[in-house]
């Protein structure tokens, strides 16, 4: 029953951005979606608002963080890959998504880069993966 699925989908989604100097921006969108199973009696409704800011300093460092909400609600029984498909890989409910990363240059032959995830799914445990890596250049 998960596999025989036909996803059919309609989306908005309007997004501000802002940028208070050039080493600054900031971008907020609200995004909507509607999908419906044309094989199944199921359909979902999900809300997004992802907030992501950028610092940059130049041929120096790069930073980026991004965070989102998301609000999914389903209506019918979806299970499986047709849930999966129907959620955005979400799920019902309320769901947080989150993650810095970034890049320094210590020197003009080594660059260190790091990224921190987070997922705090509706109905299971938290997340969190740290990546760091450093880099020479010879």
């Amino acid at each position: 029953a998960s596999r025989d699925y036909d996803i059919e989908g309609r989306s908005v989604e309007p997004e501000v951005a802002f940028s208070p100097s050039s080493t600054i921006q900031a971008t907020l969108s609200l995004a909507l979606s509607r999908k419906r199973d044309a094989v199944g009696d199921r359909a979902a409704r999900l809300v997004k608002i992802p907030l992501t800011a950028r610092y940059t300093l130049a041929r120096r460092l790069g930073v980026t963080a991004r965070a989102e909400a998301a609000r999914v609600e389903v209506d019918g029984t979806a299970r499986g890959l047709a849930q999966f498909e129907l959620t955005d890989g979400r799920g019902p409910g309320t769901s947080y998504l989150w993650t810095v990363s970034g890049w320094y240059q210590i020197s003009r032959l080594l660059r260190a880069t790091f990224s921190y995830n987070g997922r705090a799914p509706a109905d299971a445990p938290t997340l969190h993966t740290v990546r760091v890596q450093l880099s020479a250049v010879f």
